[in-house]
């Protein structure tokens, strides 16, 4: 009897599995787009994914998947929509959650759960990109156009990037720069915060740090600090100087590293 049990019990759980992986559903374009273009990426949670080619294209997969095993996620993968269009200067990408708010009786659905929606994108490695995002896994590789990103408590790697600007409530950021010659700027309330840099790397530092906020930073740095507002400002020259390096923080913490 009791194998009988555990029997059904691991076909019950087999079944559970093969019905998720049943209830995903995926969007696939390639689009136009030219070498100095922008790629501009709105959505919720879930993950997204950017490498790079030269290719003067933009291709796109997006996989949407249930979030909890509630009876309605199903239908709530089904009501999402990804929107992939433009061509030329820019392309827009877009997890649309419309048609799941309106169906559900709560502001986010039934049980307050959306799908998660995963992005793999390939875009031209001199193109820029533009992320919103609420709390997805990004990473983003060897992309020599400007990076600008928002998102609320998501993970961000960026590897071998060069101009970011990026703003994030308490996520956790990690971003390697390939070079420093453009204006970043890197703003969180109480995330934290680590970038690598060239160890030759020339750049003006500009800091204000709240009460509660870490800066370490492993530059020699001509420094000149202050206190204003109830902050720590720091604002001095790396190597001589060169593009500014903006950092705002209240109580998150900045590492600042040679690479």
């Amino acid at each position: 009897m009791k194998k009988a049990f555990f029997g059904l019990l691991a076909f019950c759980a087999a079944a559970a599995g093969m019905a998720s992986a049943g209830e995903a559903r995926e969007f696939r374009r390639e689009l136009p787009l030219d070498p100095s273009g922008r790629v501009s990426v709105e959505t919720y949670k879930g993950s997204i994914t950017i490498t790079t080619w030269e290719k003067p294209h933009v291709e796109v997969h997006a996989r949407v998947e249930p979030d909890g095993t509630d009876r309605h996620q199903a239908e709530k993968v089904r009501k999402t929509e990804v929107r992939i269009e433009g061509s030329g200067s820019s392309v827009r990408v877009e997890s649309d959650y419309d048609r799941v708010k309106r169906w559900g009786f709560g502001f986010l659905g039934h049980d307050g759960t959306l799908p998660f929606v995963h992005y793999t994108i390939r875009m031209p490695r001199s193109a820029s990109l533009d992320i919103q995002d609420y709390k997805s896994r990004i990473k983003v590789t060897a992309l020599d156009g400007d990076v600008k990103l928002n998102t609320y408590k998501g993970s961000v790697e960026l590897d071998g990037v060069r101009g970011v600007e990026l703003e994030t409530y308490k996520g956790d950021v990690r971003a390697a720069f390939a070079g420093f010659d453009r204006e970043s700027e890197f703003s969180t309330y109480k995330g934290d915060i680590s970038l690598a840099l060239p160890a030759n790397a020339r750049f003006d530092l500009d800091a204000g740090v709240g009460r509660r906020g870490v800066l370490d930073i492993a530059f020699e740095v001509s420094t000149r600090a202050g206190r204003r507002f109830g902050r720590e400002e720091y604002r001095g020259s790396v190597n001589g100087g060169g593009p500014r390096l903006r950092l705002e923080t209240y109580k998150g913490t900045f590492r600042i590293r040679e690479r």
